[in-house]
């Protein structure tokens, strides 16, 4: 070795054993600088020596390792490692690599397997690797030159503070490409599975392709809005929208058995997802509602933006509900409650392109029972427009229709027309009250009322 750093011979060979009990690789700072400095002037060595070390302990930015064991062999420019294993949080590694170590560049894994198995493993500790700013096709932990495969199953992990069970996962790195063969895991106690091909250069990621399907027994909707508030998420707070990737096609499958959304369960919900670059679409979205049955389809447009374009249309039918009840059960307040102090202010926007038709049997509000509604509606540029509403209540039949547009000083104006005919004047006036009314002398109010009614309106925000 002597002889060697004095020049005296150009060949270095033999091997070198390595054993630690602590080692820190924030120590190498300075030698990686000394290299930078010096990188015109190096070269690599002409040596051939069999590598083994072993080290109890490695910490770095990435946490620290344990029981680190490396056979291998350094044969000029190549680093043959031939088997290495370490344990990290709770699990183990055992990986072979070939590596070429380049002058100007960074080194390249040539050919390499990684067999990670973990028992428990919090992905959040792994240390910051998600890039800089919002830019999401950031991929500077990822190696441009590498040739790889990972094998890596978890039986318990944690992810953005979110637990996932089971999770196995097999993939390629070739060269700015990643291919996931298959991911499959537990997550939000459904079952989720993923095939997908990432393609990245020196700029980051330019290409995903993913095919998936998710299943859900059970889903909390107010448990998925806290996962929002727990990362400070607001839709009012200013945010710059991240770049995306210049071809993105992804499709995916989700099956939702029940969905729990304020105090109210839907049940068999299905759908299709297909994300591009520009647009989400929302395809052949089936859902149980209790009371009938719901269909949407629907596109959003730059749905980064705070106010994406949305178009589609909803399609409901709905056997038998009662109105206050099912609004109570989302959320809303019930009869008996007292109004809000502070009203909200409405908007029709003008990014929403959508159909509403709406078909029901049966439907009580209060008192007021109607019966064979059909709605045929759509909001389009700002426009709120009701094709049609006809349905029949206290023996008579009545049919409505009407739009609405939102003026640049925020107040709403609109025109409707409405008829009906033949309802019981009796049942129809008790229908907007608890207590049944008379004309004081026969107890009741007999006759038919038939209409014919048409008019202009305008009113705020506030709906006054």
């Amino acid at each position: 070795l002597d002889q060697f750093i004095l020049g005296r011979k150009t060949a270095l060979s033999g091997n070198i054993n390595i054993t630690s009990d602590y080692f820190n690789l924030s120590s190498l700072n300075t030698a990686n600088d000394t290299i930078k400095d010096n990188e015109n002037n190096f070269r690599m060595p002409n040596v051939n020596l069999d590598l083994n070390i072993e080290a109890k302990k490695i910490e770095g930015g990435f946490g620290s390792i344990d029981h680190l064991i490396i056979n291998g062999n350094l044969d000029h420019d190549t680093l043959n490692i031939n088997n290495m294993t370490f344990d990290y949080q709770e699990g183990k590694i055992v990986s072979s690599l070939i590596i070429q170590l380049n002058q100007h560049d960074t080194p390249q894994i040539k050919r390499g397997k990684i067999d990670a198995q973990f028992n428990q493993l919090n992905i959040d500790e792994l240390g910051n690797t998600s890039g800089n700013g919002n830019d999401s096709t950031k991929t500077g932990f990822i190696p441009q030159n590498i040739d790889l495969e990972l094998a890596l199953s978890i039986k318990n992990g944690i992810i953005s503070g979110r637990e996932f069970k089971n999770l196995g996962m097999n993939v390629n790195f070739s060269k700015g490409d990643i291919k996931i063969k298959k991911l499959s895991t537990e997550l939000l106690n459904g079952n989720l599975s993923i095939t997908s091909e990432i393609k990245y250069n020196s700029e980051g990621i330019w290409f995903i392709q993913a095919e998936g399907n998710a299943m859900f027994p059970y889903l909390s909707v107010r448990e998925l809005l806290n996962d929002f508030h727990k990362k400070e998420f607001s839709p009012d707070r200013p945010r710059k929208v991240p770049k995306i990737p210049e071809v993105v096609d992804i499709n995916l499958h989700i099956d939702i058995d029940s969905l729990l959304y304020g105090s109210r369960m839907f049940n068999d919900i299905h759908t299709g997802v297909k994300i591009s670059k520009d647009e989400i679409d929302i395809e052949d979205f089936s859902i149980d509602l209790n009371e009938g049955l719901g269909h949407i389809d629907l596109q959003v447009v730059d749905y980064l933006l705070h106010e994406p374009g949305i178009a589609g249309n909803i399609d409901l039918i709905i056997d038998s509900a009662n109105v206050q009840t099912f609004y109570e059960t989302m959320g809303g307040f019930s009869s008996n409650e007292k109004h809000r102090e502070e009203k909200i202010a409405h908007t029709i926007p003008k990014y929403i392109d959508i159909d509403l038709n709406l078909n029901a049997r049966y439907l009580q509000y209060q008192n007021l029972v109607v019966e064979n509604l059909n709605l045929s509606s759509s909001m389009t540029d700002g426009i709120l427009s009701i094709k049609y509403i006809n349905f029949n209540t206290s023996g008579g039949y009545v049919e409505f229709s009407g739009l609405c547009l939102q003026n640049e000083d925020k107040t709403m104006s609109g025109h409707f027309y409405s008829t009906g005919t033949k309802m019981s004047i009796n049942p129809l006036i008790n229908s907007f009250s608890n207590t049944e009314i008379s004309d004081g002398s026969h107890g009741k109010i007999e006759g038919l009322l038939s209409y014919e009614a048409e008019g202009l309106f305008q009113m705020d925000s506030l709906l006054n």
